[in-house]
């Protein structure tokens, strides 16, 4: 049975343990671009020793993916900051994967597989089939600034309420795809991609769109 100290290898990226940090939003980019504070940051957490760093959610270049301010982005101005952020994890011996962000209905306005109201007008609006192709092509996009920006590897996030979340939630997995496809088909056989989903949602815990873990393999 494998230690949790022990190498593992995700395609070709060795992990010198099998801890990984888990995203988590600081709040500390300026305008979207990485800081000396998040620099120093992930410093430190790479030379305590962890094998891999998921970053906080990184946003797709879209202007309606920021619900929370200061969070950073994926856009050509950030490149350098990434890499030296990208920098000192390697520095410290460990591996990094940007989490690929987009808050969909969180954001207000919102777009999402489903339109929303408050207060009787329409805060999210539901995806056009046009708009489904651009934003297409803006994962394309973030998934090349990623390798650019000196990553590891990649997640995408389809969780809790987000962008791609809202059309796992609501029984159209088939866009969920597209975006898994255009980025493996971006990045290469080699380059590791993770999605992450989960039934609940960062307004409420109790929603599931599954009953049971089984129903994920039927």
């Amino acid at each position: 049975m494998a230690d949790l100290f022990d190498p593992i290898r995700i395609q070709n990226t060795e992990l010198r343990n099998r801890f990984v940090m888990a995203p988590m939003t600081r709040g500390r980019a300026h305008r979207g671009v990485p800081t000396d504070a998040m620099v120093d940051y992930y410093r430190k957490r790479a030379e305590g020793g962890l094998g891999m760093i998921i970053t906080e959610g990184t946003l797709i270049d879209h202007p309606m993916a920021n619900a929370y301010g200061d969070v950073p982005y994926l856009r050509e101005d950030t490149v350098a900051g990434w890499n030296d952020v990208n920098a000192v994890i390697r520095e410290g011996g460990c591996k990094s994967f940007v989490q690929v962000w987009h808050c969909g209905p969180v954001s207000r306005p919102g777009v999402a597989a489903f339109s929303l109201e408050a207060e009787g007008k329409e805060v999210v609006h539901a995806v056009t089939e046009s708009e489904k192709e651009a934003f297409l092509d803006l994962y394309k996009a973030s998934a090349e600034l990623a390798v650019e920006s000196g990553f590891d590897g990649l997640e995408l996030h389809g969780a809790h309420g987000y962008f791609l979340d809202s059309f796992l939630r609501s029984g159209q997995p088939e866009f969920v795809q597209r975006v898994v496809e255009v980025t493996r088909n971006t990045v290469g056989p080699e380059f590791p991609i993770i999605l992450r989903f989960s039934t609940w949602t960062i307004e409420d815990y109790g929603a599931a769109y599954v009953n049971n873990p089984k129903e994920l393999t039927d």
